[in-house]
């Protein structure tokens, strides 16, 4: 009976050196008991478990540097908006004091030669700030 018993375990120690970290998947229901009892024994199904924390601490890592990045990616857009936005305000501001300009030269200026070139050429100025209906952004943008 003790022969037996000093077989078995020497047996179940035997098995447990026989596994390894890879073999033991705590999700294997396949797996025999003495296949359980060694990764048990052995610390595989610890390792298994330390791997897959690991690899989980890196991928959450991996996800907040991506939300990082992408909440910086909002950001620089909504900037770039409130620029473009700025700028096309400056602009109708600008055409509507040139505009005005014109209006009131064209008024008081009356038949003098001088100022009606002026005029012409405030006239052409006014003209460059209106965009065509085929002028492309870039044009748009570079004006």
């Amino acid at each position: 009976m003790k022969f037996r018993a000093v077989y078995l375990s020497s047996l179940l120690v035997l098995t447990g050196c026989a596994t390894t970290p890879a073999d033991c998947d705590p999700s294997n229901r396949s797996a025999s008991l003495l296949t359980k009892m060694s990764c048990d024994s052995s610390g595989g199904y610890r390792q298994k478990v330390n791997d897959q924390e690991q690899q989980l601490q890196r991928n959450q890592e991996l996800n907040a540097l991506s939300h990082q990045i992408l909440t910086d990616m909002e950001s620089r857009k909504q900037r770039s908006n409130t620029t473009l936005a700025q700028e096309q305000a400056d602009q109708q501001a600008l055409k509507a004091s040139l505009s005005q300009l014109v209006a009131q030269l064209k008024v008081k200026g009356g038949n003098q030669v001088g100022l009606q070139q002026q005029i012409t050429a405030l006239t052409q100025a006014e003209q460059q700030f209106t965009p065509s209906s085929n002028d492309n952004a870039a044009q748009v943008a570079a004006r």
